[in-house]
C-alpha cells in the first residue's frame, strides 16, 4: 500500500514536470503586410502560407505532438510606426509570445526589431534583406529567411557580368532597403569590374521621378537596375516609358522588392487592376528573388495550396506560390523545429532560449535547406526570374548561389520579346564620305564603318561634315568637287590651267631672249639688257611654278617647301628691278666717265641683296620649321593644314 502511494506520487510529480516542460500552445506574432506599399494579393499570400504551416504542423504527429503553434496575425501597414504599435500591442496581451514572424519591409523589419530585443523576443523575417540587420550589436534578436541584400547585390552584378552587361545606371528609393542595396550593388559591380555611371534616388511613395529617369537617359546606359519595392517601380517604369528608356535596346533588372507582378498592377481599394502599359514596358526584365519552392515537398505543398478556397486563404488557390510566401511557411517550421529542440533540452519557451534554439535549426524545407549562418542570414540562394511576354508572373529562368551560376538561356524572354539577346551598342545612323568612290554612304547601325580621320594620306571613309567644307581632305580632293555649291576644284584648275599657260609663255619668252640676245644679238635686246630680262623670266616661272605647291591636300613636304618655292623667286624678282634702276644710274653716270656696271657686278649685286633672305629663311626653318598638322579649325572639324612647328610652335602661323 504504501508502495502504491509512493508510485503515485511520483507519477504525480512526473506528470506535473512534463506538463511544465510541453506546453499544451506556443504563440507567434505575425507581423504582416496586408495594407501600404505591401497592400497586395502577393503579400496576401505570406500571411496564409504561415498560417497553413501552422496547421500542417498542428496535424503532424511527428512535431511537437503535445504542442499547438498559433499565429495572431497583425497588419503592420509597410510603415514603421504602425509594425511596432502592433508588436507592442500584442505583447502586452497578456499572452506569452515566444517569437515574430515577420515583418516583411527592411525598414518595418529595423523599427520591430529594437523593442523586440528589449522584451528579449526573436524576429525571423520571410522577406526583410537590408544588410543594416545583419549587424548582431544592433539587432541580436533578429534572423531571416532570406539572403541579405549584400548577397543579393552580388548575385545581381555577376548575372549582368554572365550577359556581357558594363555600363550600368541604378535607382533607387532613399530608404533602408533601396539605399543600402545600392551601396552593396556598387561594392560588389566595383569588385568584378563593372562600371555604374549614375545612381539616382528618390523618397519612396513620391510621385514625381522624371529628374531621375532623365538623368539615366543621359547617362548613356542602357542597362538599369532599379532597387525599390513594387509600387515605386510602377511610377518608374511609368516615367520610363514617356522618355522611351525601355524596349527592345534597354535592359531592366529589378531586386526581389520590384521583382513580381505588383510592379505593374495598380492596388486601389482593395482591387488589383493589371495596367498593361507598364506590363508591356517591363517585357524581359530580370530580376532576383531568395530562392522559392523546390522539391518533393513543395510540390506536395502546391497540391494542397491549389485547393484551398481563395476567400478563406487570399492568394492561394492556385499552381504556384512567390518566394516569399514559401520562405514564410518554412519560418514556421523553423519555429516549431526550435520549440522542440529547446523541450527536448529541458528548457523553458522563453525568449532566449528561442534564440539559441533558432540558431540550431537546420532542416529541409520547401525552399530547400534551411539554417541561419552567424550573423542570423539565411544561406544565400537565389533565382534569377524573368518576366515573359503577355505573363502576370515571373519565370524562373536560372539559378544563384556563391558557388555556382546557372542560366536558363533558352527560356529567356528578351526585351523586345524574342529569345535572341539584343545588341545594346545602339547608336545613330551616321552619313559618310568615300574618298575612293567619290561619293556620300549612309551606315544605319552608326558601326559598321570605321570612320577616318583625314591625317594621313590614303584615307577613305570620313565624316560627312568633311565633304564641301572649304578644306581639302581626300587626297583626290573628292571631298570638295563639282558637287559642292563653292567648289575649290574648279577654282584649282582654272588658276593652274592659267598658271600653266603662263609659264609656257614665259618660257618661250626666255628662248626667244637667248636667241635674239646672246646668239643673235639684236641691239634692242642687248641695249635693253638680255641678262636683266632672262633673270625677271626665271623669277617669273619659279614663283608660278611654287604656286603648285599650295593646291590639294597639304602635306608636310609641300608644306616645308612652300617658302623656298614662293620666298626666293619673290625676292629674285626684287632685287633684280632694284639693281636693274642701280644699273641704269651707273650707265647714266658712265657716260661722264664715273663708272662702268657689267653683267658680274649685275649677277653680283643681286646675290648680295638676296643672301640676307636666304639666311633669315634658314634661320626660320631652324627656329620654326613649316610643317603640315592634323589641328581643329574654328572649334570644329579637324584639318590637314600647314603650320608651323620646330623650336617654336605656332610663331609664324
Amino acid at each position: 500500500c504504501r508502495m502504491r502511494v509512493v508510485c503515485i506520487l511520483v507519477l504525480v510529480c512526473l506528470s506535473s514536470v512534463l506538463s511544465q516542460q510541453t506546453p499544451t500552445e506556443i504563440v507567434l506574432i505575425g507581423l504582416f503586410a496586408q495594407t501600404g506599399a505591401f497592400g497586395s494579393p502577393d503579400t496576401f499570400e505570406w500571411q496564409s502560407a504561415a498560417l497553413i504551416a501552422a496547421e500542417n504542423i498542428n496535424r503532424n504527429s511527428t512535431i511537437l505532438p503535445n504542442t499547438i503553434i498559433t499565429i495572431m496575425p497583425s497588419d503592420t501597414a509597410t510603415d514603421e510606426t504602425t509594425g511596432v504599435a502592433a508588436f507592442l500591442d500584442q505583447t502586452s496581451d497578456g499572452i506569452p509570445k515566444i517569437g515574430v514572424i515577420g515583418p516583411a519591409s527592411s525598414r518595418v523589419c529595423t523599427a520591430v526589431s529594437f523593442p523586440a530585443t528589449w522584451y528579449e523576443i526573436p524576429v525571423v523575417s520571410y522577406s526583410c534583406t537590408s544588410v543594416s540587420l545583419s549587424s548582431k550589436e544592433k539587432h541580436p534578436y533578429f534572423l531571416r529567411g532570406v539572403p541579405p541584400d549584400d548577397a543579393q547585390s552580388k548575385a545581381l552584378a555577376e548575372i549582368m557580368d554572365f550577359f556581357g552587361f558594363d555600363d550600368i545606371g541604378a535607382i533607387s528609393t532613399a530608404d533602408e532597403y533601396g539605399g543600402r542595396g545600392i551601396e552593396a550593388f556598387r561594392d560588389a559591380a566595383q569588385e568584378i569590374g563593372l562600371t555604374i555611371s549614375r545612381v539616382e534616388q528618390f523618397i519612396s511613395g513620391a510621385d514625381d521621378v522624371t529628374t531621375q529617369i532623365e538623368n539615366l537617359r543621359d547617362s548613356g546606359s542602357r542597362v538599369f537596375l532599379s532597387f525599390m519595392l513594387a509600387s515605386d517601380h510602377f511610377l518608374v517604369i511609368q516615367t520610363a516609358i514617356e522618355l522611351d528608356i525601355v524596349g527592345e535596346f534597354y535592359v531592366w533588372f529589378c531586386a526581389d522588392g520590384c521583382a513580381a507582378s505588383d510592379s505593374f498592377f495598380v492596388v486601389e481599394d482593395g482591387r488589383r487592376t493589371l495596367d498593361e502599359d507598364v506590363q508591356k514596358g517591363m517585357l524581359g526584365t530580370f530580376g532576383t528573388t531568395p530562392a522559392g519552392g523546390r522539391g518533393p515537398l513543395y510540390e506536395e505543398l502546391l497540391v494542397q495550396w491549389e485547393a484551398l478556397d481563395p476567400n478563406e486563404y487570399p492568394g492561394a488557390g492556385k499552381n504556384f506560390m512567390h518566394p516569399f510566401a514559401a520562405v514564410a511557411y518554412d519560418v514556421v517550421f523553423a519555429y516549431a523545429y526550435a520549440a522542440e529542440f529547446a523541450i527536448n533540452a529541458g528548457n523553458v519557451l522563453d525568449g532566449p532560449n528561442m534564440l539559441e534554439a533558432l540558431k540550431q535549426v537546420n532542416f529541409t524545407g520547401v525552399t530547400g535547406t534551411f539554417t541561419f549562418d552567424e550573423q542570423g542570414n539565411r544561406v544565400p540562394e537565389y533565382d534569377l526570374l524573368n518576366l515573359p511576354a503577355d505573363s502576370e508572373q515571373f519565370a524562373t529562368v536560372g539559378r544563384w548561389n556563391p558557388e555556382f551560376l546557372e542560366v536558363f538561356e533558352d527560356e529567356i524572354t528578351w526585351p523586345g520579346g524574342t529569345n535572341e539577346k539584343p545588341d545594346l551598342d545602339v547608336r545613330e545612323p551616321i552619313d559618310y564620305w568615300s574618298c575612293h568612290d567619290k561619293r556620300k554612304y549612309t551606315d544605319p547601325t552608326g558601326k559598321e564603318v570605321k570612320l577616318h580621320k583625314p591625317d594621313g594620306d590614303d584615307i577613305d571613309f570620313i565624316d560627312i561634315d568633311y565633304h564641301c567644307d572649304q578644306y581639302i581632305d581626300c587626297q583626290n580632293m573628292s571631298d570638295e568637287g563639282f558637287d559642292c555649291s563653292a567648289s575649290i576644284i574648279p577654282a584649282m584648275i582654272t588658276f593652274g590651267i592659267v598658271t600653266g599657260l603662263l609659264i609656257i609663255i614665259f618660257f618661250a619668252l626666255a628662248i626667244v631672249i637667248l636667241i635674239l640676245g646672246p646668239c643673235v644679238k639684236v641691239e634692242r635686246v642687248v641695249s635693253s639688257g638680255s641678262l636683266y630680262i632672262l633673270t625677271i623670266t626665271f623669277a617669273a616661272i619659279f614663283g608660278l611654278l611654287s604656286t603648285y605647291s599650295f593646291y590639294g591636300k597639304p602635306t608636310k613636304v609641300s608644306c616645308g617647301f612652300q617658302p623656298w618655292l614662293l620666298g626666293p623667286p619673290i625676292m629674285l624678282l626684287i632685287s633684280t628691278l632694284f639693281v636693274r634702276a642701280v644699273t641704269q644710274f651707273v650707265a647714266l653716270r658712265s657716260q661722264y666717265g664715273v663708272l662702268k656696271f657689267n653683267a658680274l657686278k649685275f649677277l653680283g649685286c643681286i646675290v648680295v641683296l638676296n643672301t640676307p633672305f636666304i639666311l633669315i629663311l634658314i634661320l626660320w626653318y631652324i627656329i620654326s620649321t613649316p610643317t603640315a598638322q592634323f589641328t581643329e579649325i574654328d572649334g570644329e572639324d579637324d584639318h590637314y593644314i600647314c603650320v608651323s612647328g620646330g623650336l617654336v610652335e605656332h610663331l609664324t602661323w
